[in-house]
Order: C-alpha cells, then sequence, then structure tokens
C-alpha cells in the first residue's frame, strides 16, 4: 500500500510539473492575415526554421541552404538534451528567435521549435518535450522532427544546461502584433564626425562635424543597458566613425559585459595597435566593419581621400592576423560596380571574412553624385556579377539567402524582386526588425524619414524601448504603409502631406 501511496504521489508530482509547464508556454492562436502576410513576404519555411528571403542584412537569419540537413528519420534522440550556447530566446507571434552568442548566428524559429527551446530550458527529458506538446495539438512525427532539425543545428544537445549556457528568455508582451516584440537590432550612430570626408556619406559626416548634442558616456551606458533589458539581441555602432569617440573602447567593454552581440563599423584610422589589442579580448563581437569602394588606390581614394587604400589593407590585415572577423562592404555606382568581382577577390585576399554590396543613395553628401546612382539594368548585372564570384567560392556573403541564390539559374536568381530593383538605390528599411538611434538619443527608422515631424522627440533616454518601438508616430506610420512589405523610398510619397514636414 505503501509503494502504491508512493507511485500516486510521483505520478501526481508529474502532472504538476507538467501543468506548470504547459501554463507557462505562449498560448500561440493562428497568425491573422497580416501575421501571415509579414511571413510569407519577408521568409520562407525550411523545417522548423524560417529562413529571410529579402535583400538586406538585418532580416537575415543565420540558416544557409547547406546548413539544414534533414537527418534520416531513424535517427535517434537523446533521452536529454539542453541548450548548448550562450543564447537569447525571444518569444515572437510566429514562434521566435534565438542568438547564439558563442557563433554568432541568429535563428527565426516556429513555434513548435520555440516551445521545445523553452521547454528544454525547463526539462531535459526528450520524452516529457514530447509529450508535452502532443498536449498543445503537436504530433509526435512532427515534434521529432523539430527536435531532429533544433540538434543538427546544435542549437540543442544532448548534454546538461549548465550555468554557462542557461539562456536569457524574452517573454512576449502581445502575439497579436506582425512585427518583432521589440527590435532585433539596434543602430546607434554614436557621433557624426569621423576622420575622413568621403563624397558619398549620407550624414555629412566629417573631422568639424557638430557634436554639441551627443549623449555621453554615462548616458549611452545606460540606454544600451535598457536595450539589452528589453530583449534587443544585437547593437551595431556606427556614425560617423564610432572610434572617432575617445571613450569607444570603454563603451565596447561595458556592452561586452551584458552578454550581448555587437559590431562596430569604422573606417579603420583610429584602430591602432593598443586599440586592437584590446578589442581582441571582446567575447561577444561578432566583427569590425568597414568599407571598400575598389580593388586598387585609384578607385578606393576617388571616394575616401588620398591614402586610404593603403591603410585600410594594412589595418585589415592586421584585424585579420588578431583572429578579429571583419566584413568589408562595397557601395555601387557607375565607376566601380563592374569592379565587383575584383573588390570581392581583394577582400578576400586581405583576410576579410565578408564581403557585403550596397548601392550608392542620393542622400546627404551623396547628393553630389546623383549622376552616378545605378539604373535597374546596372544593379541586376552587378548582383549577377557578385553573385557568380559567391558561386566560384571568391568571397563569402554576410547575407546568407545569396547562397541560394547562386544556385539558382542566372535568370532567376532575382526574379523575386524584379518588381523593386529599379529601387534599391533608395532602399530604406522597414520597420519590422530594427531601430536607429542618433546621436542625440532621438529614435528612427527608414532614412528618407529620419528628418521628418514624425520622428522627433521620440528620446532613448526619456522612453522606454519597448513602448518607442510601439507606439513610435514614426514607426507606426511606416507600418501601416507598408502593409507587411518592406517599404522603399518611393513609397514614402504616398505619406499624407500633413505628416511631412519636407
Amino acid at each position: 500500500m505503501t509503494d502504491i501511496t508512493a507511485a500516486c504521489k510521483t505520478l501526481d508530482a508529474y502532472n504538476s510539473k507538467i501543468a506548470r509547464i504547459v501554463a507557462a508556454l505562449p498560448d500561440y492562436a493562428s497568425l491573422s492575415v497580416e501575421q501571415n502576410e509579414v511571413m510569407t513576404s519577408n521568409f520562407s519555411k525550411d523545417g522548423c526554421f524560417y529562413r529571410s528571403i529579402d535583400i538586406h542584412t538585418m532580416l537575415d537569419c543565420g540558416v544557409s541552404p547547406e546548413m539544414v540537413l534533414k537527418r534520416p528519420i531513424s535517427c535517434d534522440i537523446p533521452n536529454s538534451v539542453g541548450v548548448p550556447c550562450r543564447s537569447i530566446i525571444r518569444e515572437e507571434f510566429f514562434g521566435g528567435m534565438i542568438y547564439d552568442l558563442d557563433r554568432h548566428k541568429l535563428f527565426y524559429l516556429d513555434m513548435t521549435a520555440t516551445n521545445i527551446l523553452l521547454l528544454a530550458t525547463d526539462t531535459q527529458s526528450s520524452l516529457e518535450i514530447i509529450s508535452i506538446l502532443n498536449i498543445l495539438g503537436v504530433t509526435e512525427t512532427d515534434a521529432r522532427d523539430s527536435l531532429k532539425d533544433l540538434l543538427t543545428q546544435g542549437l540543442l544537445a544532448d548534454t546538461k544546461i549548465c550555468a554557462h549556457t542557461i539562456p536569457r528568455i524574452f517573454k512576449s508582451d502581445d502575439l497579436s502584433i506582425p512585427y518583432l516584440q521589440a527590435p532585433f537590432i539596434v543602430e546607434l550612430e554614436m557621433t557624426h564626425a569621423c576622420y575622413r570626408e568621403c563624397k558619398h556619406c549620407a550624414y555629412n559626416a566629417s573631422p568639424t562635424a557638430n557634436r554639441k548634442f551627443e549623449l555621453s558616456t554615462e548616458q549611452w551606458k545606460n540606454a544600451i543597458e535598457r536595450m539589452v533589458d528589453a530583449g534587443v539581441m544585437s547593437i551595431r555602432f556606427t556614425g560617423g566613425d564610432f572610434m572617432f569617440r575617445k571613450d569607444a573602447i570603454e563603451i565596447l567593454e561595458y556592452t561586452d559585459s551584458l552578454d550581448v552581440a555587437y559590431h562596430f563599423l569604422s573606417d579603420t584610422v583610429a584602430l591602432s595597435e593598443k586599440n586592437l589589442r584590446s578589442i581582441q579580448k571582446l567575447k561577444n563581437l561578432s566583427y569590425i566593419g568597414t568599407s571598400i569602394d575598389g580593388p586598387n588606390a585609384e578607385t578606393h581614394d576617388w571616394m575616401r581621400g588620398p591614402g586610404a587604400f593603403d591603410l585600410l589593407t594594412e589595418r585589415v590585415k592586421r584585424i585579420a592576423a588578431l583572429g578579429v572577423k571583419i566584413s568589408l562592404g562595397t557601395t555601387l555606382h557607375k565607376n566601380n560596380w563592374h569592379l565587383v568581382r575584383d573588390i570581392g577577390i581583394k577582400s578576400a585576399s586581405l583576410g576579410a571574412a565578408y564581403f557585403e554590396v550596397g548601392f550608392l543613395c542620393p542622400i546627404g553628401r551623396g547628393a553630389s553624385l546623383h549622376g552616378l546612382v545605378l539604373c535597374g539594368n546596372e544593379i541586376r548585372e552587378a548582383l549577377r556579377l557578385y553573385t557568380e564570384g559567391v558561386r566560384a567560392n571568391e568571397y563569402h556573403p554576410m547575407q546568407l539567402h545569396y547562397y541560394s541564390r547562386a544556385r539558382e539559374p542566372e535568370a532567376t536568381a532575382f526574379s523575386d524582386i524584379s518588381s523593386i530593383i529599379e529601387r534599391l538605390p533608395y532602399q530604406t528599411e522597414w520597420p519590422f526588425s530594427r531601430l536607429r538611434v542618433k546621436p542625440d538619443g532621438t529614435t528612427y527608422t527608414a532614412g528618407k524619414l529620419k528628418e521628418s515631424g514624425l520622428s522627433i522627440g521620440i528620446n532613448i533616454m526619456l522612453d522606454d524601448l519597448r513602448t518607442i518601438w510601439r507606439k513610435s508616430p514614426n514607426l507606426v506610420a511606416l507600418r501601416e504603409i507598408g502593409m507587411g512589405r518592406r517599404l522603399h523610398s518611393l513609397d514614402i510619397g504616398i505619406i499624407p502631406l500633413e505628416l511631412r514636414d519636407d
């Protein structure tokens, strides 16, 4: 009788545990029409993963075509599983996101996979996880397939969770919204000062830029900490040249201590040996980004100034030698687009981990270069040449969807964006995934609206990040215009005149 009583108590305890876990999981409902439009317009589905089909790096996911390899259905699932990496997990309307801080990879997950990861932080038993998913209406086959996908990607492992790998979890506030709970990435314009005065700079950055209203070191630290607490997964430090600030290393070290992913953009002028030694010690820095505008000094220095190319090549080689990843990006215009493969090959030869392409926008100082903006046919040919280099393994794109495009026939590689190809030089960010902050703390997104009355007064020092993300007039207007699509500057013309101040 004692054995029966003990068994009943054990069963009751087990059932109570299961009930508690189920109650803690998000109550996902079917996607609304708008939410479904957002996902089908921006992502394709591969197993339990969403993969970006966008042409913009900020929406890209860490799952490339060759990464998702379905395990045979007979593959054994470990009895216990855990999340083996330092990671950030966020619930979202479509499921969730996980950022692997050790590998610097972002994954967008469906609802089943998200629940598996959340369960794996509470119980390591695979059978319990499958049982709970069954209660939620997931078939055993689907549950096992998702477990295998996560195991294949290294997001689960046959291991017990230790203090070092306990994920930081951010619960959703509202699963009915058709955008992320908080921006995935926040881009911080730390200063508009720069060591150079490049011809195309959208911000008119220069050594003499006005710095009167820049936030102080402590103000930036406070803002960054609150961003991390709100669930931001990645921070981009930019400018101007972020390294122009004397407190740049101090701010990087502080951010590193918060266990959030980050990277910074710099012309490399300030990347002295002393600074590079400090940077080498940072554990959460994903990469350093800088620009290369040609395969030689003649092309690059035309945009950046005398001596820029020689300094760039010296610094990039040194950064790569220290084991710090560096991404080189080129701004394509009529004088250099035909050299895109040569620029990529040069970047790889210097040790760059990634080579990216963008297109000249005639804004800021770049307005004087309006005649150099590429037409649609030139953009198509530039993208074709760039993809040829990816196909030939001459360099590696940061935007992983280029790998899948490289596998497609040339005639169809960019067919999904053919309707917007003419607008690419003027492309602006649709407010699904990121927020941008000016040197004085004012927030905005989409470059073409940054000076409008819609973006004035919403400041990171005064307002909660999630409140800004939900209620900023700038973002609300853009979402209403976009209706689930990426926005481009030509769309901005349909904003009611009473909302514009230009």
